[in-house]
């Protein structure tokens, strides 16, 4: 049956094929500009839809950079309610500026965010208003290449690579294999603890195909901690679990060897709770284990009567050859 509907969609995906490709050779050949920003900026992207950690890296990259004054983040604010460019300030919510970025937000507020789908205007405010910003970090921008970072770092998720991927709809990519040419670094995502040297080496090769980035390797750390009272311990009990994200089964299986399980609610990535979501996941009168990204919107329902016991899965980004990858970032950024 797959490989029917497959069938099917494949005259569509050619057409994509042809659509992106003939897109990036108008950039390529400088009948479409490119603005670079005149201040040391970093772009976070990838060739496929669906989640590679994007936002786990953003978070990451200003957990080691916040020693750095003036730190600015654009994006586009995928999934808000409003238009235009908006600067994120106390009183915002995820509606009004997309879910990750106001999680964002809420864990870096000395931190400027910016959300604007057309990331030239962002640059122009930040230029006019003469903003202080020292670094840019653009998050979601590879495809859009009105903007060119000084430093892009391209994603790709171990369990779905790039270089096995297809054209939409048929697969997951936005744009052909080659597009990875435009990236310095490429950091494969959510790889096992265990990946030996030959296995690295094997995707190193892999990707060799395609770019000539240096590559790096990283895995996604989970840690739990409870709502109210961070020091209180992780629930022997069974417990729920509640996700609205582009890869509920990663977050299931993050926690599975942690946890005694019951359920699992999953909902679309950029799920709006409602009062009645959550009161049938509160109706199960055990212990909620939620991400970061969840939190923040169906916090509003919680009130004191209802006191759940709440814990959030936060996330963290490990990468193998850390030194590695600052040695080299780094000196871009001067």
């Amino acid at each position: 049956m797959v490989k029917f509907f497959r069938n099917i969609l494949f005259p569509f995906s050619i057409s994509y094929k042809v659509i992106t490709t003939l897109r990036n050779l108008m950039f390529d050949l400088g009948i479409l500009k490119q603005t670079t920003p005149e201040i040391p900026s970093i772009g976070v992207g990838n060739l496929t839809v669906g989640g590679t950690g994007k936002t786990p890296v953003v978070d990451y990259l200003l957990e080691k950079l916040k020693s750095e004054n003036g730190i600015t983040v654009i994006s586009r604010g995928y999934g808000r309610k409003t238009k235009g460019l908006r600067v994120i300030a106390d009183g915002e919510s995820p509606e009004t500026v997309g879910d990750e970025p106001f999680m964002l937000f809420s864990n870096h507020p000395e931190v400027q965010f910016i959300v604007s789908e057309k990331r030239i205007n962002a640059l122009n405010y930040l230029k006019k208003e003469n903003s202080g910003s020292n670094i840019l970090i653009f998050d979601d921008v590879f495809q859009h290449r009105w903007v060119k970072p000084k430093v892009m770092i391209m994603l790709s998720d171990f369990n779905r690579p790039f270089f096995n991927d297809s054209h939409l709809p048929v697969g997951n990519l936005r744009e052909s294999r080659s597009g990875a040419k435009r990236a310095d670094i490429i950091l494969v995502t959510k790889c096992p603890v265990d990946l030996n040297p030959y296995e690295k080496d094997e995707i190193k090769n892999r990707i060799a195909k395609y770019s000539d980035a240096k590559v790096y390797f990283s895995e996604m750390i989970s840690s739990i901690e409870h709502l109210k009272t961070p020091e209180k311990e992780i629930p022997g009990e069974n417990v729920v679990l509640v996700s609205g994200l582009a890869d509920n089964e990663q977050f299931f299986e993050s926690l599975k060897n942690k946890l005694k399980i019951s359920d699992h609610f999953k909902f679309p990535d950029h799920y709006k709770y409602s009062e009645s979501d959550i009161k049938k996941i509160l109706n199960f009168n055990l212990p909620v284990v939620t991400t970061e990204k969840d939190i923040v919107k169906f916090k509003a329902f919680l009130t004191k009567d209802t006191n759940p016991d709440i814990y959030i899965s936060k996330i963290m980004l490990k990468i193998d050859d850390e030194d590695g990858f600052w040695d080299y970032l780094s000196p871009k950024l001067k």
